[in-house]
Parts: structure tokens; C-alpha cells; sequence
């Protein structure tokens, strides 16, 4: 158990600056703390490491921003088709009845 210099017990968070990616640290449990950064939890990673994880973090960003937006388009086409469903069928009861 690592203790914070407030007298509480750390808490473990990640980092996700480009120098530190994915590497988890002992922290404040306060939010907003003055106490900050107490030690690093994990060993330290290699160098090709530390250049490979921004990268690759770049690009799952992109692929969810991408995922986002066809969500957002594929409800759009799901509206069109249901508004020209209860057109088309509109128009056939209108010719049915008449």
C-alpha cells in the first residue's frame, strides 16, 4: 500500500502524455490535489515503446471519431427509409381506396 503526502492511500491512474503513455502512477485520491504525482507504479517501458503507443493511440482515436460519424449517418438513412416507407404506403392506401 503506497501512502499519498496528504495521509491517504493512492490511488492508481494512467498516464497519456506522448512521454508516458500508458504508464500507471501512484496518485492523490482527491481530485484536484496539490499532492500530485507520487511514484510510477509500472517499471519503465522500453524507448521503442514510448514511440509506438502515441502513434497508435492517434489512430484509434481517428477509427472512433470515423465509427461516430457512420453511426450518425446510418441513422440518418434509417429516418429517409422510414419516411419513405409511410410515403410509399400512404400512397397505396390513398390508391386502394380510392
Amino acid at each position: 500500500m503506497v501512502w499519498c503526502r496528504c495521509g491517504r492511500v493512492c490511488i492508481i491512474k494512467t498516464s497519456w502524455t506522448d512521454a508516458h503513455s500508458g504508464c500507471r502512477f501512484y496518485s492523490c485520491p482527491i481530485e484536484g490535489s496539490r499532492c500530485g504525482w507520487i511514484d510510477w507504479f509500472d517499471p519503465p517501458i522500453c524507448e521503442r515503446t514510448v514511440q509506438i503507443i502515441p502513434g497508435l493511440l492517434k489512430a484509434r482515436n481517428r477509427h472512433e471519431t470515423a465509427i461516430e460519424e457512420l453511426t450518425r449517418q446510418l441513422r440518418k438513412i434509417k429516418m429517409y427509409l422510414m419516411f419513405s416507407l409511410l410515403g410509399f404506403l400512404s400512397i397505396v392506401v390513398t390508391y386502394i381506396l380510392a
